[in-house]
């Protein structure tokens, strides 16, 4: 995943823990078959609202700024994106 998203050796250090929840994430919500039930559907009896839009690791996103914005100022914060939720917003780096 880090190879994919070209992150450097630096971030990787610091990324990692959640690389790793996300790789889970997505083995709990793959299956077999199509006839089989994935493993959080048969934890929790649901899949998890981020599965249905589902992004990709270092999906590169620009993360809107409140209030009032001049003109000539930049409108956003770009981050990449490095995992699902919990329960709140969108993890971002």
């Amino acid at each position: 995943m880090f190879s994919a998203a070209g992150i450097t050796k630096e971030l990787r250090a610091k990324l990692w823990c959640e690389t790793f929840k996300m790789a889970i994430d997505i083995y709990n919500i793959t299956v077999c078959s199509p006839a089989d039930r994935t493993r959080e559907e048969k934890w929790s009896m649901e899949l998890p609202k981020w599965t249905m839009n589902l992004r990709c690791f270092g999906e590169v996103a620009v993360i809107k700024k409140g209030g009032i914005i001049d003109k000539v100022e930049d409108k956003g914060n770009v981050a990449f994106f490095v995992g699902y939720p919990d329960n709140r917003a969108e993890n971002v780096f």
